[in-house]
């Protein structure tokens, strides 16, 4: 995955990045008064485009039965009895691929530690 992409999810995922999340009484500031709202209006319509994208085509390729067996088709077999909107379903079954992809675009630590270990242990 493009470190760009992951460097962007990283950087979403900080607690406290935004002084929105200490001060919430900042959310009720107008948007032309908060130049972080924009940012994060525009991120959020980019999502919904991507995650709709993403779910359409598994629709068209259920329609066309050519979809195999997974989360997303069964989602989409399921979404009347769930009550979900397109939009919902499009963000519940985006929501393991944005953990994935951000747990995978850290840098993993035991990379480098478990073969010192491992070398220590065999000595």
């Amino acid at each position: 995955m493009d470190s760009v992409f992951g460097s962007f999810l990283t950087s979403r995922s900080i607690p406290g990045k935004f002084a929105v999340e200490r001060y919430p009484g900042l959310k009720y500031i107008p948007t032309f008064l908060a130049p972080w709202k924009a940012e994060v209006l525009k991120q959020r319509q980019m999502d919904i485009e991507l995650y709709m994208q993403l779910l359409n085509d598994i629709r068209e390729k259920t329609t066309r039965g050519v979809c195999p067996p997974c989360f997303a088709r069964h989602g989409l077999e399921e979404q009347a009895n769930l009550g979900m909107t397109d939009l919902e379903l499009a963000y519940a079954m985006s929501t393991p691929f944005g953990a994935g992809i951000e747990t995978a675009s850290q840098p993993n630590p035991f990379a480098v530690v478990e073969p010192l270990q491992w070398q220590v242990l065999t000595a």
